[in-house]
C-alpha cells in the first residue's frame, strides 16, 4: 500500500463521511490545470443535479492557500473549460482576488444587497475571458448579518442566471465567522487543508460548526502537498 493511499485513507477516517476530492501539490504549477479539472469533475459527481452551482471554499486557518486554490480553480474553469464563472471574494477585512487580477473595484456586492447599486456594476470581467470577479465589501468590514438579509436569496438567484458556477473565497474560520454565515446559503462547502500542518481537531471543529450552521460539506482539498520522492517514481506507482 503506497504512502499516498495511506495518507488519504487516514484523512477519510478523521473526517468521517467527507470525501477527499483533490490533493494539490506544493508547487501549484505542477499540472495545476489537471488538478483543477479533476476537482471540477469531483464536484459535479457530488452535486449532479445542480446545473447552476454555488460552491464555498473555506480554510480553518490563515495561510492555508484557500484564496490561491479558488483563484486557480475559477481560472481553469473559465479559460480551459469555457464556463461562465464568478469568483466572489468574501473576506470582510482584506479582499485580495481583485488585486491578483489587477482590477480596480469601485462597487461591491454589499451595495447590491442593500439596494444601492445595480448588480452589473459589481461584476468585473477579467480581460476578455468568461471569468468575473466580485468583492463582497471594498472599503469597510461587514458583519454576518449581511447573509441574514432577505435580499441574499435574490443575490444568488440573479447570479445563477448569469453564471454556470459561483465560487466563494471565504475568510479563514479562525479569523472571521463570516464563512459560517455563508455556508447555509450555498450548494456545498469545500474545506481547504494545508497538508501535514493543519491539526485534525481544528479541522473537525470547523466541520462541526459548518454543519451546525446548516452547511453541506461536499469534500476536502489537501493543499501544498509535498513530494518526498522524485516525480518519476510517483508516476510509476
Amino acid at each position: 500500500m503506497s504512502k499516498i493511499y495511506e495518507a488519504l485513507e487516514h484523512a477519510k477516517q478523521k473526517i468521517k463521511h467527507t470525501k477527499v476530492i483533490s490533493s494539490v501539490p506544493e508547487t501549484l504549477r505542477m499540472n495545476i490545470e489537471g488538478e483543477m479539472i479533476q476537482l471540477h469533475q469531483a464536484i459535479n459527481s457530488i452535486l449532479p443535479d445542480e446545473t447552476k452551482k454555488i460552491i464555498q471554499f473555506i480554510g480553518s486557518l490563515s495561510r492555508e492557500g484557500t484564496s490561491t486554490v479558488t483563484r486557480e480553480f475559477a481560472s481553469t474553469l473559465a479559460l480551459r473549460l469555457g464556463k461562465n464563472v464568478l469568483l466572489l471574494d468574501a473576506d470582510p477585512d482584506l479582499p485580495s482576488q481583485h488585486i491578483a487580477f489587477s482590477i480596480n473595484v469601485q462597487h461591491d456586492m454589499r451595495s447590491f444587497v442593500k439596494g444601492s447599486t445595480p448588480l452589473i456594476e459589481t461584476l468585473y470581467r477579467v480581460e476578455d475571458s468568461s471569468l468575473f470577479i466580485s468583492v463582497m465589501s471594498v472599503n469597510s468590514p461587514y458583519g454576518s448579518d449581511l447573509f441574514d438579509s432577505p435580499r441574499i436569496d435574490r443575490v444568488w438567484e440573479e447570479l445563477r442566471k448569469r453564471f454556470d458556477i459561483i465560487i466563494i473565497d471565504s475568510p479563514p474560520a479562525n479569523l472571521s465567522p463570516i464563512g459560517f454565515s455563508i455556508c447555509r446559503t450555498v450548494g456545498g462547502v469545500v474545506l481547504v487543508i494545508e497538508a501535514e500542518k493543519t491539526r485534525w481537531p481544528v479541522i473537525n471543529s470547523v466541520k462541526e460548526r459548518i454543519m451546525q450552521n446548516g452547511g453541506k460539506i461536499i469534500g476536502i482539498v489537501f493543499n501544498k502537498r509535498k513530494f518526498y520522492i522524485p516525480g518519476w517514481i510517483y508516476r510509476r506507482l
